[in-house]
């Protein structure tokens, strides 16, 4: 089955970042990982996790950090990509090199339930010019061809598996309820074109020790995906709102991509806002003076 492989295609806006992530580090080599899925004769890369930080780089040499790979690789499975292997530039010397290949092999060896590795090689062989090379370790190695796909294909291709925008972020939202240990619900608003995983949390209405401060009222904190994720500029917001959103107020924005690469930040900020204490530092007012009684119409 993994022999007749021959194609690897890459969705336009991951192409680009990992362009743009070898353009940014200059006369040194840099990389990150490859996520989508294997259909038994293609190989389709949905997602590049190209990290800022976590890693080593050098003219010869770049490596992800152990733990970090694993620990994104396991929350995109629970997303429901694959890891598929690597992608990682050069300074004009081909590839792969012998030590490509000895890391492939030996991730292979060590990982046996996988029965293939891409790597995925930019071979600068100016500032600006850089030949692209396509290798599948099954455990041969193999070059493969390679093409980009427009986003909106690679969506209809995602679809096609069984795969779309929903399922990551249902993953996600369960994610978020492991690390914070809290329900949340997940709507879906057609006519803005948006998801929102809403989290629950109650606030008290007075915030003078002074006062009594057993009443309570319940907000959400919100966290709005765009309908597409694929090849989308939008971003991701997070913030609070009245349980009917006739007030709201916007606290973080997030890259789409940040989701996958920064994704324990990520999860960190939204614990925070599930803390009166550390919500409230944001707001730079209590909570109830903004969506309390007092207030219905405070929005940012």
């Amino acid at each position: 089955m993994f022999e007749k492989i021959n194609e690897v295609i890459i969705g336009e806006s991951t192409f680009k970042s990992m362009e743009n992530a070898a353009r940014s580090q200059k006369k040194i080599e840099t990389g990150g990982m490859l996520f989508g899925k294997n259909d038994g004769k293609r190989i389709i890369v949905f997602v590049a996790v190209n990290p800022s930080t976590n890693c080593s780089r050098s003219i010869t040499h770049f490596e992800i950090d152990e733990t970090f790979a694993i620990t994104t690789a396991r929350y995109m499975n629970r997303l429901g990509l694959d890891y598929l292997g690597s992608w990682h530039k050069h300074l004009n010397y081909g590839g792969p090199s012998k030590g490509d290949d000895y890391q492939a092999e030996l991730f292979l060896k060590n990982n046996l339930h996988i029965k293939n590795f891409l790597s995925v090689i930019m071979d600068f062989y100016n500032e600006n010019e850089f030949k692209l090379i396509s290798i599948l370790y099954c455990p041969n190695k193999n070059q493969i061809n390679h093409k980009i796909y427009s986003d909106s294909d690679i969506g209809m291709n995602s679809e096609k598996l069984g795969f779309s925008d929903i399922i990551i972020i249902k993953g996600i939202l369960h994610n978020i309820e492991s690390k914070v240990g809290k329900h949340c619900s997940l709507k879906q608003i057609e006519v803005a074109n948006e998801y929102i995983i809403e989290i629950p949390f109650t606030y008290p209405i007075k915030n003078n020790p002074s006062e009594d401060n057993s009443e309570r009222q319940t907000c959400n904190v919100y966290i709005s995906f765009p309908d597409k994720l694929f090849g989308n500029n939008e971003k991701i917001y997070v913030g609070i709102s009245s349980i009917d959103y006739t007030s709201y107020f916007r606290i973080f924005e997030f890259e789409i991509a940040d989701i996958y690469a920064k994704h324990d930040e990520f999860i960190y900020k939204i614990k925070e806002l599930l803390e009166t204490s550390s919500l409230e530092k944001y707001l730079n007012y209590p909570i109830w003076k903004i969506l309390g009684k007092e207030n219905k119409v405070w929005q940012q």
